[in-house]
């Protein structure tokens, strides 16, 4: 006969894995949960990250090209354009015009200008609003104003191709906009 030592003991034996059992349970849900909230602190961490990293747009709305006030051979070239910082800290930007022309044997020649903010002094009277040498734009921030760019007197002669406005920021990411015709600036303006 099965004494009644064995019975208590076998029911303890049971009441103890049982119990163990519901700790491991309860153990695996708690650790599931951990889990789901450490993969969506990754993802906000993630999220807050990438809204910090530079992001910016560029847009052309117009350009112009006028002869110089001092001098009547010196042509200069102005694009007003929009740029929008996407993200959610301050950018610094620098803007560089890229001019392609083809000369009469078809080969393509280029030539890079700096945004010259200098060159104001020689517009004909106009009022206009220029970026500054070194572009800062506040996070979410959008700002439109004017470039000047010194087109290059030693390719007068050659037919000009397109105009590529490259606008870089601080952290080497950069955007472009392209122009293959620009307009004449008017006097009365």
């Amino acid at each position: 006969m099965i004494s009644l030592e064995k019975i208590s003991e076998v029911k303890i034996d049971t009441l103890i894995a049982g119990v163990a059992a519901i700790v491991a349970i309860l153990a695996l849900l708690i650790s599931l949960r951990s889990n789901f909230l450490a993969k969506r602190a990754l993802i906000l961490a993630e999220q807050d990250a990438n809204s910090k990293k530079a992001n910016f747009q560029v847009y052309l709305i117009n350009a112009f090209r006028f002869k110089s006030k001092q001098k009547e051979r010196t042509k200069i070239l102005m694009f007003n354009i929009s740029i929008s910082n996407r993200s959610e800290v301050k950018n610094s930007f620098k803007a560089t015009l890229e001019i392609e022309y083809v000369r009469q044997d078809s080969t393509v020649v280029k030539s890079l200008s700096e945004h010259s903010p200098e060159l104001s002094s020689t517009l004909p009277g106009k009022n206009f609003t220029f970026f500054p040498y070194n572009i800062n734009i506040s996070e979410k921030e959008t700002e439109s104003k004017w470039l000047l760019f010194l087109e290059p007197e030693s390719f007068n002669n050659y037919r000009i191709e397109r105009y590529l406005l490259k606008i870089i920021d601080v952290f080497g990411i950069s955007q472009h906009v392209e122009a293959t015709l620009i307009k004449g600036l008017p006097e009365n303006d």
